[in-house]
């Protein structure tokens, strides 16, 4: 995959082991510690898969994205995609505004913060953000499923050695990165944005529980 220059290939989600911050390299950024579980509302908005509403064979989301400028605003930089859902182009609040909501700082931004941004710029008369934290592959498939056939985008964090389109390699650093659609053909697939080069991917839902299994469950929308 080809890295924007001079930016090394990771990014400021968070970092997956509580309490350590975790570099790549000398030149890394710390990652930020894992905050505690976000209570989700008592009604959340994503429905269970009895929810009424059928799965197509391929279905994904138009979204307006944006390269992240720099190695820790993989936070920002989601946030605004799954944004562009709800909010016309011209509207779309900026990364630097949405790195300011959501107290992203370079050692990245924490996954409450993140939802607190979201929450914080004016879309919850549309839609309210939580983090479903999926118990398993089922879970994370009828998350996303229903979110995309509702019209919105899910955002989870994972390894960025360990993305569900790969390849793997021993870098640690939390990365955000946002389901935008899923498919049927062949398999279970699920159709993932990456800020670090805004670039678009397509990965089986087996590989794509096990990022986000490592990233923590985390899984917002």
């Amino acid at each position: 995959m080809a890295k924007p220059p001079g930016m090394r290939a990771f990014v400021g989600a968070l970092a997956l082991t509580p309490a350590v911050l975790l570099v790549s390299s000398p030149t890394a950024a710390h990652a930020a510690a894992p905050a505690a579980p976000v209570r989700a509302p008592v009604t959340a908005p994503v429905a269970p898969a009895s929810g009424g509403i059928s799965i197509q064979a391929t279905k994904t989301l138009s979204i307006v994205t944006q390269t992240q400028p720099n190695n820790y605003y993989c936070g920002p930089a989601s946030g605004r995609v799954m944004l562009s859902r709800f909010f016309s182009k011209s509207k779309l609040p900026s990364q630097k505004y949405l790195a300011g909501k959501m107290s992203t700082k370079k050692s990245g931004t924490s996954n409450s913060n993140l939802i607190k941004g979201l929450n914080n710029t004016g879309i919850r008369n549309k839609h309210e953000f939580i983090n479903t934290q999926p118990a398993n592959s089922g879970k994370l498939w009828t998350y996303v499923t229903n979110a995309t056939n509702k019209g919105w985008t899910m955002t989870g964090r994972v390894e960025f050695g360990h993305r569900p389109y790969g390849p793997t390699n021993s870098d640690k650093a939390g990365h955000y990165i946002v389901a935008y659609g899923y498919s049927t053909t062949g398999g279970k697939y699920i159709y993932w944005w990456d800020p670090i080069d805004n670039s678009r991917h397509k990965a089986s839902l087996s590989k794509s529980w096990s990022s986000i299994s490592r990233g923590g469950k985390f899984l917002i929308g």
